[in-house]
């Protein structure tokens, strides 16, 4: 097999290493995620340029890590102690905004399209890690996304329902899925089906899934503005202090004072606004 750039995107199911799940979820997100890991390995065999975009914004405090993590960084978590960040040539990608599987594959698609844009697609292969019995969902969307763009292309469409037209060039995304046993009523394949069903006839409901993100924090403003040195330690706890509303008035005076001429264009680049 000829080495290739793959992209992987790893969906979450919630807080790996999270004490208030049942021990049967975690056992089985255990699972998925070692399947996620050893898939990951054989990429990495096979000589292949291997870039992973977790996904998952749900947070909450880790006991495994003892700190408060969203999902994509208690995934990273789990393969740092798996020893996969040490595989190389592979790199993470944290997307830790999105709160659901519609969310997760929109916000997906916008990574690659950065990726892409910064490395070509030439033998590009984007492959989406998913639980078995969300298998179905994960594939209509993916199909989905691409149905869309076609149709906002071909009709000059001015509303955006697809996350980037430039999805039409890129090469046809595969899905993998594992098992993960799992005990909350929304993990059977009779809901799954319904969902997606809902999701298809229903594209409002769809439009408002994909726009449910985790709300961004002072302090991941204040550390923003800290890496760009717009502030030094002493102004990123202050912000980090403040109410969220407070903080981003403050620091959008600040940078106009600093010279950047659309201080909430340059903070949408961050990441902290959308």
């Amino acid at each position: 097999m000829n080495a290739q750039r793959v992209i992987v995107v790893i969906l979450a199911y919630g807080l790996w290493g999270d004490n208030k799940r049942s021990p049967k979820e975690n056992v089985g997100y255990g699972m998925y995620l070692n399947e996620c890991a050893n898939a990951l390995r054989h990429l990495v065999s096979c000589g292949h340029d291997v870039s992973v975009i977790l996904c998952g914004g749900v947070k909450a405090y880790c006991e495994k890590s003892e700190e408060e993590l969203t999902e994509a960084r208690s995934m990273q978590f789990f393969f740092n102690l798996a020893q996969i960040s040490r595989l190389d040539p592979l790199d993470f990608i944290l997307e830790d905004k999105s709160l659901t599987t519609p969310a997760n594959i929109w916000e997906a698609y916008k990574k690659i399209e950065e990726y892409i844009a910064e490395f070509g697609i030439p033998n590009c292969r984007i492959l989406f890690l998913c639980d078995a019995v969300r298998e179905v969902k994960v594939r209509t969307l993916v199909w989905l996304w691409n149905f869309l763009a076609y149709w906002q292309e071909n009709r000059s469409c001015k509303r955006s329902w697809s996350p980037v037209r430039s999805i039409l060039s890129w090469p046809k995304p595969e899905v993998l899925a594992f098992n993960r046993p799992d005990i909350t009523p929304k993990s059977t394949k009779i809901f799954q089906l319904f969902e997606t069903f809902v999701l298809m006839l229903a594209p409002w409901i769809l439009n408002k899934r994909t726009k449910k993100l985790r709300e961004p924090t002072s302090r991941e403003l204040a550390d923003a503005l800290f890496d760009s040195e717009i502030i030094e330690e002493e102004g990123q706890q202050k912000i980090a202090e403040m109410d969220f509303n407070e903080a981003l008035d403050y620091s959008l005076t600040l940078m106009t004072e600093f010279g950047i001429e659309n201080p909430r264009e340059y903070l949408k680049e961050k990441g902290i606004l959308w």
